[in-house]
């Protein structure tokens, strides 16, 4: 007979996992849906589209990470953290930032630099309303509709922070 700890271990896992794949397949709907409203803007300017922070599936007319990515147009920088991107001022009719802000030191200094380079910004950060947005050991900001703060647990635990693992090489 499973013990009362057994149970609540078993629940917070289970919820874990559940919100996990909630939030996997929310996160694709949205990257989705505000991928075509920018392409849908940028070609209205007739200007390209960039993908800040692209990862392992590039989306933008050029594409930006700090680890080799097999995708057109790809420029690796060196870090997110106080980035200046290599193209003229509002080259970009949209730049797209999923997931990528909330990793930065300063995502004011990314903000003034995206819009530095083009019209619009499309900004997708993780959802504050699941555990996994919290408990993410790279998350140094917690965003909630325009307004963001530091993360308490990433100020409490300094030990954590990007693993390089988390970015395999060469995707």
């Amino acid at each position: 007979m499973p013990t009362l700890g057994t149970i609540v271990v078993a629940l917070l896992v289970g919820g874990t996992i559940g919100n996990w794949m909630i939030n996997q397949t929310y996160n694709e709907w949205e990257k989705q849906t505000v991928t075509e409203k920018a392409y849908e803007y940028a070609q209205s300017v007739s200007k390209p589209v960039l993908d800040f922070g692209c990862g392992p599936n590039p989306r933008g007319d050029f594409n930006v990470d700090i680890v080799p990515r097999k995708a057109k147009n790809f420029i690796k920088i060196q870090s997110f953290q106080k980035p200046r991107l290599p193209f003229p001022n509002k080259y970009f009719g949209a730049a797209l930032c999923y997931h990528v802000i909330e990793h930065t030191e300063d995502p004011q200094h990314c903000m003034h630099e995206l819009d530095r380079v083009a019209d619009r910004i499309y900004i997708i950060t993780p959802n504050p309303l699941f555990l996994t947005t919290w408990l993410h050991g790279g998350h140094k900001w917690i965003f909630f509709q325009n307004v963001y703060f530091r993360n308490p647990l990433h100020l409490t635990y300094p030990e954590l922070n990007d693993n390089p693992l988390l970015y395999p090489e060469g995707l």
